[in-house]
C-alpha cells in the first residue's frame, strides 16, 4: 500500500488497492486526497487525475448486499446473464452506474461528468471547488433561488425520461448537490430504463420526494409534468434503451 493511502485502510480491501494501483500506474489516477462521504455500501474519495480533482466512489466489496444488487440488475434488460458472484455483481453495478451517468451526461442534465470505472472504483467530475458542494437539503434557499432550484429539476426530469430514458428512482434532498446556482444529481446506479415495470411507480415516487422539499417553500413540481412523462413512458418503445458504456479499464 502508497505511504499516503494508509489513511484510508479502512477502506482499501486487496481488490480496491489493486484497482487502484492499475488505474495509477495507467496514468488515470494521480493521487487520493481526503474523504468526500461515507455509506454503508461506499465511500467516496476526493483525487486528483491530470491536475483535476475528481470523486473516486469505491464500493465496498465485503459490506455490500450484493444479492439485493443482483435482484436490481435481474430487473435491468441492459444487464443479462451476469454470473452469481459478488465480486462480478459489484462490478456490474458500477458499470451500470457509469452508464447511467453518460446517458445523463450526454442529453445535458445537471450530474458529474463520468470519467472512466475499472472494478468496483468509479471516478467522475468533483461537484464543488476546495470543497464537495452541500446536499440540497442543508441549505436554506431564498424565493429567486428555490425557483430556479424547482425549474432546474423540472427540466432535468424532463431530460431524464425523454432523452436519457431512465427514471432515477431515488431521487431526493439527499442526493441533489447544489453548486454554482444550479443542482447537481448524484447516486443514479439504481436508475432503470422506462421501459422497466417499475419506472412509472418510482418516477411518481420521485416526483414526491422532490414536492416534499418543495413544499416548505410553497411550491411544488407541475403536475401536468408528471402526467407528460407517464404518457410518454406508456407510449414508448424500448428499442433505443442501449447500455451506453465503454470497456473497463485495463
Amino acid at each position: 500500500m502508497k505511504e499516503e493511502w494508509k489513511v484510508f485502510r479502512g477502506f482499501l480491501d486487496n481488490y480496491t488497492l489493486k484497482n487502484l494501483a492499475k488505474l495509477e500506474s495507467s496514468g488515470y489516477l494521480d493521487s487520493l486526497e481526503y474523504i468526500v462521504a461515507e455509506g454503508k455500501e461506499s465511500v467516496v474519495i476526493k483525487g486528483k487525475y491530470e491536475d483535476n480533482d475528481i470523486a473516486i466512489k469505491i464500493y465496498r466489496v465485503m459490506n455490500i448486499n450484493w444479492k439485493d444488487f443482483h435482484r436490481y440488475l435481474r430487473q435491468d434488460r441492459r444487464f443479462k446473464g451476469i454470473r452469481w458472484s459478488r465480486v462480478e455483481i459489484i462490478n456490474e453495478w458500477v458499470r451500470r452506474e457509469y452508464s447511467n451517468l453518460m446517458r445523463a451526461y450526454k442529453y445535458g442534465i445537471n450530474v458529474p461528468r463520468p470519467i472512466f470505472y475499472r472494478g468496483n472504483v468509479l471516478a467522475m467530475e468533483f461537484i464543488g471547488d476546495q470543497y464537495p458542494a452541500p446536499k440540497l437539503k442543508d441549505i436554506d434557499f431564498d424565493e429567486q433561488s428555490i425557483n430556479k432550484v424547482k425549474e432546474n429539476l423540472s427540466k432535468d426530469l424532463e431530460l431524464l425520461v425523454k432523452k436519457a430514458k431512465i427514471v432515477h428512482g431515488d431521487l431526493s434532498p439527499f442526493n441533489i448537490l447544489y453548486y454554482r446556482e444550479k443542482p447537481y444529481i448524484i447516486d443514479v446506479s439504481q436508475a432503470i430504463p422506462i421501459d422497466s415495470p417499475e419506472a412509472i411507480n418510482l418516477l411518481k415516487r420521485d416526483f414526491s420526494n422532490i414536492n416534499f422539499f418543495l413544499k416548505k417553500y410553497g411550491l411544488s413540481l407541475d403536475s401536468t409534468l408528471l402526467d407528460d412523462l407517464i404518457l410518454f413512458i406508456k407510449r414508448k418503445t424500448s428499442n433505443d434503451i442501449e447500455l451506453f458504456t465503454k470497456p473497463g479499464l485495463p
